[in-house]
C-alpha cells in the first residue's frame, strides 16, 4: 500500500501544454478561498486550430468563431444580471458545469437551480468575465475552448471590497439545430512549480 500523500509528491501527470498534477487540482480549491495562482501560462498562443475539419470558407470560420465568443459573453451577461434561467439556457439539456472545487451541476435544470442559489447567496452582486483564448475544432459543429475566468465584486462581512477570483476554464461547445450550446465547462487553476 502506498505511503501517505504529501503535497510535494506527484500523483499523476498529463502532458499537453505543460503538466497537470494533483497539486494543480488542489490549488483549484485554494482559488475559491481567494488564494488563486498568478501563473499566467496560457494553453497556447494560437487563437484557433482546426484539425480533421474540411477547409471551409474563411467567412464561415469567422462566423463560427464569433458565435462561440458571443456564447461565452452571453454567460457573462446572464451571470451579471443574476438571471439563472438565461444562464442555464446556454447549456445543452444534459450539460455540465464543474467548479474548481469539483462541485458539479449536471443537466440544464440542475444548472438553473444551482445558479439561482448562488446568485441569491454567495455570488449575489458579483461580476463574471470569460475570455476565450484558444479554439480547437475537432469537427465543424464541435469546438473545445480554453480561456480565462474572473469573478469580481466580492465584499467581506463589513462591506470592504475583496480581490477577484481568477481561474482558467475549458469548455466544449456543440451546435444543435443551428444554435451553439455549452456541453461541458470546467474551471481550474495552475500551481506554480
Amino acid at each position: 500500500m502506498p505511503g501517505p500523500w504529501r503535497p510535494d509528491r506527484t500523483i499523476y501527470q498529463i502532458t499537453e501544454h505543460g503538466r497537470t498534477t494533483l497539486r494543480q487540482w488542489l490549488d483549484a480549491s485554494l482559488s475559491l478561498a481567494g488564494c488563486a495562482s498568478d501563473d499566467a501560462r496560457a494553453p497556447s498562443s494560437d487563437t484557433t486550430h482546426t484539425a480533421g475539419v474540411p477547409r471551409s470558407d474563411p467567412a464561415d470560420q469567422t462566423q463560427r468563431q464569433k458565435a462561440i465568443v458571443e456564447l461565452h459573453q452571453a454567460l457573462d451577461n446572464a451571470w451579471n444580471a443574476g438571471d439563472a434561467d438565461a444562464f442555464a439556457a446556454r447549456w445543452t439539456e444534459d450539460g455540465t458545469v464543474v467548479s474548481p472545487l469539483g462541485q458539479a451541476s449536471v443537466g440544464r435544470a440542475a444548472i438553473r437551480t444551482d445558479e439561482a442559489a448562488a446568485f441569491n447567496g454567495p455570488m449575489k452582486g458579483t461580476r463574471h468575465k470569460l475570455t476565450v483564448s484558444h479554439m480547437y475544432w475537432p469537427e465543424p459543429n464541435i469546438v473545445v475552448i480554453d480561456g480565462d475566468a474572473e469573478i469580481s465584486g466580492f465584499r467581506d462581512d463589513g462591506g470592504a471590497p475583496q480581490p477577484p477570483l481568477t481561474a482558467k476554464f475549458t469548455s466544449v461547445c456543440v451546435q444543435q439545430q443551428g444554435k451553439w450550446f455549452i456541453s461541458h465547462l470546467r474551471s481550474y487553476v495552475y500551481l506554480k512549480p
